[in-house]
């Protein structure tokens, strides 16, 4: 689930980067930049509901989401990079930061937000049913 959800977060990042490289207009870009928004925040609350859902621990769905967001921002890096090394305009290096930065920056937040999303989320009980007294 954790290498399938970070793939989906770097499609909808070159998705969005693309449709914005791509158009003329700032409002297009600005709707493709907040569908991305939206729909990664949604995948987001949806996996760790998930997690929850199926009796994971608070501290472990906070680190399967956080790892989902951190590879999905070391999957934005690389795209960045092998966009820069193929524009034509010459590479910077200085992108390679990214690949350390991008990855540390999504997943520290994503870990936070999952610490608390997590602990408002009850687990599944899989208590038997109650016998009366």
């Amino acid at each position: 689930m954790v290498l399938l959800l970070a793939l989906i977060y770097t499609a909808l990042g070159v998705a969005a980067s693309t449709i914005g490289a791509t158009t003329a207009t700032d409002r297009v870009k600005l709707l493709a930049r907040w569908t991305t928004f939206v729909l990664s925040g949604a995948l987001y609350v949806a996996h760790v509901i998930r997690e929850r859902a199926r009796g994971t621990a608070v501290m472990r769905t906070a680190r399967h989401s956080a790892l989902a967001a951190a590879l999905g921002g070391l999957g934005l890096a690389l795209s960045a990079n092998l966009h820069e090394l193929t524009a034509g305009a010459g590479y910077r290096p200085r992108l390679l930061v990214a690949l350390v930065v991008w990855p540390i920056l999504t997943g520290g937040a994503a870990f936070l937000g999952a610490i608390v999303l997590a602990a408002l989320v009850a687990p599944r009980t899989t208590a038997g049913p109650r016998r009366a007294s």
